[in-house]
């Protein structure tokens, strides 16, 4: 079940902008729209499936198919979500959606949406089990939820997110399970395939990218480059100080995908990502002969500039993760041209409720 967001931070006038600007789309100032789905599919025992559209939309609008999407992996059952638009005369590209330390919760599968609306199928992916320590409910916590809850939390989603580093090869080992489980579905591409990845998420895409794993492009929105496992015990009051892995526990790189296009999105203020760390990537790629890399820094922009307000440990930034998402967009054109370009009208938003539609650059009236 997941948690009803609070955007406490939209002013009333901000709030009835985005209102006007898109109906249909998940938006920071509301409960996202993956409320209406899980709630629909936890509600029913007889499907697994839901759709929706909204009450503004026409017959030309996109009804997106949400699903639950379970993966078997080392005895346990993980439970992500894959959404897909309906009725499609042709399988989509998929695309798959790592979240940040926190693990999958509502802004993840509402990134999923977005991505449906856009015209592709998309995976938002579940890695932590729903376990006593760390249970789905406090994977976004609010300042209104009991002060335990809070620690609870911290201390639980960086014990398992600390458990995937450590275990390098489990962990491409069930990314790679996903990506293999994904493209069994009818609605997926059999070849075109993509990662997107958010802290956390964005060490999962670059994973990948070393694992050799056969995917078209990555992309890291405020992610983390390098895969170093932090010091135990973990005392967050201290900061994250992380470890080099030992011989015994290191993967191999050498099947890592030159070929794949990386695109990361990076804010200047991330004091996860200074000057050492970019240092050591620009190194890696060099090594690795990566032959399509780019790399965008937002000025001002924090680690957590990608996600929406409510969403636990955000430092949302407007202008830069306006600026990612399109440039992920453009990365999705040049990888599989017009047939799969994105379906952005004028009134689109992220899944941040970000204003995407004005600023589209093949629209006669973009800003850009």
């Amino acid at each position: 079940m997941y948690e009803s967001f609070k955007f406490h931070r939209f002013t009333p006038e901000k709030i009835e902008m985005l209102k006007i600007l898109n109906r249909e789309s998940t938006c920071a100032y509301r409960e996202p729209t993956s409320q209406k789905y899980i709630s629909r599919i936890n509600s029913t025992k007889t499907t697994a499936t839901t759709t929706t559209r909204s009450e503004s939309s026409s017959s030309s609008d996109v009804v997106v198919v949400v699903e639950r999407f379970p993966v078997d992996f080392r005895g346990y059952q993980y439970e992500g979500h894959l959404a897909y638009p309906r009725g499609s005369k042709k399988n989509r590209p998929l695309i798959l959606v790592f979240p940040n330390y926190a693990g999958e919760k509502g802004f993840d599968v509402d990134q999923a949406i977005f991505l449906a609306q856009m015209g592709y199928a998309a995976v938002s992916v579940d890695m932590y089990k729903d376990s006593e320590w760390y249970p789905r409910r406090i994977r976004n916590p609010t300042l209104e939820d009991p002060h335990e809850d809070i620690v609870k939390h911290w201390k639980g989603a960086f014990r398992a997110y600390n458990s995937w580093q450590k275990d390098p090869k489990g962990w491409r080992d069930i990314m790679t399970c996903y990506l293999v489980t994904a493209r069994k579905h009818f609605a997926v591409h059999p070849v075109h395939a993509a990662a997107i990845g958010y802290c956390f998420g964005g060490q999962c895409v670059l994973e990948m990218v070393r694992n050799g794993n056969k995917l078209d492009g990555v992309v890291s929105f405020h992610g983390v480059l390098q895969s170093d496992p932090i010091k135990e015990p973990i005392n967050l009051a201290k900061g994250i100080d992380r470890r080099e892995l030992r011989a015994g526990e290191k993967a191999s790189d050498e099947n890592f995908n030159s070929n794949v296009s990386i695109l990361i999105e990076n804010g200047t203020l991330d004091d996860g990502c200074g000057p050492k760390e970019k240092a050591r990537f620009w190194k890696e790629m060099d090594e690795k002969k990566a032959s399509n890399v780019q790399f965008h820094d937002h000025i001002e922009a924090e680690h957590g500039f990608a996600l929406a307000p409510g969403v636990i440990s955000s430092k949302y930034n407007e202008f830069a993760d306006r600026r990612s998402t399109i440039s992920m967009l453009l990365l999705f054109v040049e990888l599989w041209g017009s047939d799969y370009a994105p379906l952005v009208k004028p009134t689109t938003v992220n899944a941040c409720g970000t204003d995407i539609g004005s600023y589209w650059p093949t629209r006669k009236s973009s800003r850009l």
